[in-house]
């Protein structure tokens, strides 16, 4: 009796161990997620017309090669050609990748993408035609994947005939799962600048 009495006294301490566990780590979880969402919105306001930098978009850590702004209140970037992306709401987050050492251009911005809030399927649609529009990108694609119903990813639209290269970026629309069950997609877009041009 004793003996089992010990075990039973042992168990009981596990349990309240595990619990506490639990507890704690649920609050760590919630507290994580509560810093992220209570974030200050960023409003985004960059001239990559000329140069497309580290120094253009305010990068704060030279040691990480990439980064990402959320929750976005709005985006306003200039571009090449006297062209701009300004949107005023609807963008849940921004990212940003840096280019490689092996090039030289470490100091430059080689990808940036905005990632719309989670949409449904006909909403996805319509504002990937108003990108499509508004970047002279052919709607083939995006009308292909609506017909599916929005049920293939992964999918970009680009105008394949435009030469990608340092100074002019190659823009391209994305369709993506949200893994929400109402809202489905979410909708990218993305720009890509070339790192083998201008090597020394």
């Amino acid at each position: 009796m004793k003996k089992h009495r010990l075990t039973s006294q042992t168990t009981n301490r596990i349990t309240w161990a595990l619990l506490a566990l639990v507890v704690i780590g649920g609050f760590m979880l919630f507290s994580y997620y509560t810093d992220r969402r209570d974030n200050p919105p960023h409003s985004i306001n960059w001239d990559l017309s000329r140069s497309h930098t580290m120094q253009d978009v305010s990068w704060p850590d030279p040691s990480t090669s990439a980064m990402e702004l959320r929750p976005i209140e709005s985006v306003r970037i200039k571009f090449s050609d006297s062209r701009e992306l300004h949107e005023t709401s609807g963008i849940r987050r921004l990212a940003i990748d840096r280019g490689f050492k092996v090039y030289n251009q470490e100091n430059q911005i080689s990808d940036l993408a905005v990632y719309s809030e989670p949409l449904t399927v006909d909403d996805g649609y319509k504002l990937a035609l108003r990108w499509c529009k508004q970047w002279d990108i052919p709607a083939k694609a995006i009308d292909e994947w609506h017909a599916t119903g929005g049920k293939t990813f992964n999918h970009p639209a680009f105008d394949s005939r435009k030469k990608i290269d340092f100074d002019h970026p190659e823009v391209s629309i994305l369709p993506l799962y949200s893994f929400e069950d109402d809202k489905t997609v979410i909708m990218s877009l993305q720009f890509s600048w070339s790192e083998h041009a201008n090597m020394p």
